[in-house]
């Protein structure tokens, strides 16, 4: 998942300036229960710059898409 600091409106009406934008990546394919692990990787444009990166051992991933 791709997340971007912002709002909708300003993405539809092209005025997004994000201070950061961030991947999370699950390890697992069909993650299930509440300790999944998921990566984080960041890059910070705005607050210091350069990039940053975690690991959440204890995510809970809900799948709603399809298979």
């Amino acid at each position: 998942m791709h997340v971007v600091e912002g709002t909708a409106a300003q993405l539809f009406s092209g005025t997004l300036n994000p201070s950061f934008t961030c991947t999370l990546n699950n390890t697992t394919p069909n993650p299930t229960g509440p300790a999944n692990t998921v990566k984080v990787g960041c890059i910070f444009i705005r607050l210091a710059g350069g990039p940053g990166n975690a690991t959440d051992t204890g995510a809970v991933v809900n799948i709603t898409g399809p298979n």
